[in-house]
């Protein structure tokens, strides 16, 4: 019996070189290796993973008991925390959003393994779901910025990746990722004038989350448990992009926001600035992070209960057209 401790985990991901595995016809396929230098993903967690083989029994008239096995298509997701900084920037503006023009993600395989020993690799995975967190929950400006990714994949390589044991070195290189107290600016904007207004000494928190919508394609055929493309998804599809949020506030928004005019609840771009500039750890670069919901309007806006020790908390859902992302 071996026992794993979670500081000895690593994740990495490298682009799949073709869209989709070739399923050929009236023959068993066989999985490409995935790459054997994939990119290390920076600070975060182990990921929750999931390989869903969809087994169940069959029943039939004359026995109580079950009379034979039902095999169904695998289906496999992935999600984890990230927190933002070097080695997390450049996975998270090409793999967690799609413009109104992109009709699909170029799939990525992800690694997840035990540093030096062969790892598992989850093949042509798509992102689900992003959910962007500013917060603070310890009030002192300590809590870290975080991106909550799910990724829906194809299958599963049991022990099939490379051996990963990157040096400290290139671990220690990720830098300092972004805090709390790194939020410079969160505006709203005004769509019919164009101006901003800063809402920062009031905020709180802020999460949004973009949904992609992805459909699994198709069922594979049933070529032994023993293949890695047996009872899978041809492909992954995505649909309609749908970008929601919540904000958390020490004071209301004002009227204007509201109800103070015909179109008060048109909002235009609300804008979250983290950046470390000017203030960066000695031999650290300068991070700078910029996550604009496109065209909101607020669904809802709440007096939240609290006792009569606490401190009054306001909070608004809102939905958006798109999410964009600045990163450097």
């Amino acid at each position: 019996m071996t026992y794993i401790p979670g500081h000895s985990a690593i994740v990495a991901y490298a682009v799949e070189s073709a869209a989709a595995p070739v399923i050929p016809d009236g023959s068993a396929p066989t999985l490409a290796n995935p790459s054997s230098s994939p990119t290390y993903l920076g600070y975060t967690n182990i990921p929750q993973t999931n390989r869903n083989f969809n087994n169940a029994m069959g029943y039939g008239l004359g026995q109580a008991d079950a009379a034979y096995r039902k095999r169904s298509r695998v289906e496999v997701d992935l999600n984890f925390t990230l927190r933002p900084g070097k080695g997390a920037f450049e996975f998270v503006k090409n793999y967690l959003l799609r413009g109104n023009a992109e009709d699909d993600f170029w799939p990525i395989a992800i690694y997840v393994g035990q540093i030096g020993q062969s790892c598992d690799v989850y093949r042509f995975c798509k992102c689900q779901q992003a959910q962007f967190n500013f917060a603070d929950p310890g009030g002192g400006g300590e809590g870290e910025l975080t991106i909550q990714p799910t990724f829906w994949g194809i299958t599963k390589q049991y022990g099939g990746g490379p051996v990963l044991n990157p040096s400290t070195a290139t671990l220690r290189a990720f830098e300092t990722p972004l805090m709390y107290h790194d939020v410079r600016q969160f505006q709203i904007q005004d769509s019919i004038s164009g101006s901003w207004t800063d809402y920062r000494a009031a905020l709180m928190s802020h999460q949004v989350t973009v949904s992609h919508n992805l459909e699994r394609k198709n069922c594979t055929p049933n070529y032994g448990d023993n293949n890695p493309l047996s009872r899978v998804s041809y492909d992954i599809l995505p649909h309609l992009i749908n970008v929601s949020g919540q904000i958390q506030l020490h004071n209301s928004l004002s009227k204007d926001r509201y109800d103070a005019a015909v179109t008060s609840q048109d909002w235009g771009d609300l804008a979250t600035l983290a950046t470390n500039t000017g203030v960066q750890s000695a031999g650290e670069t300068a991070k700078y992070y910029l996550l604009t919901a496109r065209d909101c309007m607020p669904t809802s806006e709440s007096t939240d209960g609290v006792e009569a020790s606490a401190e009054l908390q306001f909070s608004v859902n809102y939905v958006a057209r798109n999410l964009d992302i600045t990163l450097s």
